[in-house]
């Protein structure tokens, strides 16, 4: 136990490595190193650290004085050395390190503004929340969200004055203005040229009424209207795709069962361009038919 004034330690109770540590610093020298830690050495399997102090002080010799203060928490996990995991800095809290992940448990009673996390969002930051991968990662997934079949908001949005647009847990798609976009900037693109003949195509679809089989994670007891992708692939295989499997079962070693989806956006397209024909045939009938009436 140490106790001390005039530019040196103040407040250091230490030990062995079975004991708590406890430094308690605030050193005039401008080299000072981190201004408190909170260590505990029960057992290498648990040990763990809080510290006070400036960015990047895990060495109490370095100086420091140049960075921002911030709070860091340090645990050992098994390892040889604590690794600092969560920090609280000058701009925000940060996990650190592999394995920093954040679990946020709600519980059951009501929460301020209704929720378990708030994210308040403010005029000079573009993004209220964002999601990528880090620097050279592969990953695939962005967010995920989990809801009861039933539940009616899986995702949502809301103007302030009512919700414009919303997910179910069904898989639904609720829209108060039911306009898609896609890019089409004349600028953008290339090789345009007239799209062949979509008449045989569209003609050979084969619309299908189905239910979803009980195994298959969607039935709820309908009946629905569209295509079974494997008679898509014989007449048009572009418009048929491999559906993903989820990261769950690829961490399981589930066989991929490479189900089949298809792509309803360009079977739309191609019904567009067949009307067009269509209606160009029956023009030329009726101009046709006006020729004979007055004859």
């Amino acid at each position: 136990m140490m106790f001390r004034t005039n530019n040196t330690e103040r407040v250091e109770v230490a030990g062995d490595t079975n004991t708590c540590v406890l430094k308690l610093y605030n050193q005039a020298n401008t080299d000072a190193s981190a201004t408190c830690e909170i260590q505990s050495n029960h057992d290498i399997r648990d040990s763990s650290k809080i510290v006070f102090g400036r960015e990047d002080a895990n060495d109490w010799s370095a100086s420091h004085n140049s960075q921002h203060s911030f709070m860091g928490f340090h645990t050992r996990a098994g390892s040889a050395n604590l690794t600092e995991k969560f920090r609280i800095s000058s701009d925000g809290i940060h996990t650190v390190n592999s394995g920093g992940g954040m679990y946020i448990r709600g519980g059951t009673s009501n929460r301020t503004e209704d929720t378990v996390l708030w994210v308040d969002k403010q005029n000079n930051n573009d993004w209220c929340i964002k999601v990528e991968p880090g620097t050279g990662s592969s990953s695939d997934y962005g967010i995920y969200c989990r809801i009861h079949p039933s539940g009616s908001y899986a995702f949502g949005v809301h103007d302030l004055s009512a919700w414009k647009f919303r997910i179910g847990g069904n898989g639904a798609i609720y829209a108060t203005n039911t306009t898609v976009q896609s890019i089409s900037d004349v600028r953008l693109k290339e090789n345009i040229v007239d799209a062949n003949s979509q008449w045989d195509d569209i003609k050979a679809l084969r619309f299908r009424n189905f239910k979803w089989k009980a195994d298959s994670g969607h039935a709820d007891g309908k009946t629905y209207l569209g295509l079974i992708a494997q008679e898509v692939e014989t007449i048009s295989p572009g418009l048929v795709e491999i559906n993903a499997q989820d990261k769950e079962d690829k961490e399981n070693g589930v066989p991929d069962p490479e189900h089949k989806n298809v792509k309803y956006s360009i079977v739309w397209m191609k019904a567009m361009k067949a009307l067009q024909e269509a209606m160009a045939r029956i023009e030329t009938l009726e101009t046709e038919v006006a020729a004979l009436k007055g004859s």
